[in-house]
């Protein structure tokens, strides 16, 4: 695909950068977005304004998501995760949000009290599968009167530190589900999500704050004819990415028409988890990640719409 970049399909307005224009086979197509970002922008660059304003926001009550979508070897995992957790430069959203939190709470009221707890899962083949727990491979989504959507049996670790959340991501990277793809040879063939669950009591008030942010990794999207030599657990596969993502992609449009009460949630297992995290009392951000090869024009164009 490198060999492809010369002839580059996409074309960015270089003074607002707001507008993309594609110039596929079929005729130009026009998008417009909040931001568009070029390759060659820094982690820290694409945190600030896309993803600060919704941690801030998760640490005084709101819920919070912010996932990526786009086609496999497309900078998904790049984004939200990034190649190195622990490397100031190279860290991806999901550890730029831990030290945010923790700044943030370290710079409040000494009347503020907080209590922080994370978990991380996957959903692999349409089930919930823990990823710090091996042993829990199918966990059922149940909605409690309370504490809203729950994953039941879902390990739920308390955390007083970075340093702690670092080390439990480490273990969540190294059970994620991948295989080798002609996009990529580590492409993600799960939804990977990150929750953190954030509870602010002021001891002098009594007054209680719960925020909840959700980060996703979405599975790599790939068109079934690029990969000759698929395989019925390969197509299988697909089947499951591509319907879980139209359904997340319904939730998010019905959610744009306002249409109240029709909202699908249901639909798939990913739109269950996070309901309360798209409707409502929460904020989201949608990252679109795109090749500007001429070889992944479909892809592109499908991303985009």
């Amino acid at each position: 695909e490198q060999e492809e970049l010369s002839n580059e399909i996409i074309q960015i307005d270089q003074i607002e950068k707001k507008t993309i224009e594609i110039k596929a086979q079929t005729g130009n197509e026009k998008f417009e977005f909040d931001n568009i970002f070029t390759n060659d922008i820094s982690q820290e660059e694409i945190y600030n304004q896309v993803a600060r304003p919704i941690v801030e926001s998760v640490v005084n009550g709101y819920n919070g998501t912010i996932f990526a979508y786009g086609q496999t070897g497309s900078g998904k995992t790049y984004t939200i995760e990034g190649p190195n957790i622990e490397d100031a430069k190279l860290m991806g959203i999901t550890p730029r949000a831990v030290l945010n939190v923790f700044s943030l709470i370290k710079s409040s009221s000494p009347n503020l009290e907080y209590t922080i707890k994370v978990s991380m899962v996957e959903i692999y083949l349409d089930r919930v599968r823990d990823l710090l727990d091996v042993n829990k491979t199918n966990l059922l989504i149940h909605e409690d009167p309370i504490r809203g959507i729950c994953i039941e049996d879902a390990t739920e670790e308390y955390v007083s530190s970075a340093n702690e959340v670092f080390e439990l991501m480490k273990k969540s990277i190294s059970l994620r589900t991948t295989s080798f793809t002609d996009f990529n040879e580590q492409s993600s063939r799960s939804h990977s999500l990150f929750l953190m669950e954030i509870r602010q009591k002021d001891v002098k008030t009594d007054n209680l704050k719960k925020g909840k942010l959700c980060l996703v990794d979405l599975a790599g999207s790939e068109k079934v004819k690029k990969n000759v030599g698929i395989n019925n657990d390969r197509l299988d596969e697909n089947k499951m990415i591509n319907k879980s993502i139209a359904s997340l992609g319904n939730v998010v449009n019905e959610l744009i028409q306002n249409k109240m009460g029709q909202i699908s949630y249901k639909d798939s297992k990913l739109s269950t988890i996070l309901k309360q995290s798209l409707g409502g009392n929460a904020k989201t951000s949608v990252i679109l990640t795109c090749s500007p090869s001429s070889s992944a024009e479909q892809e592109t164009l499908s991303t985009l719409k």
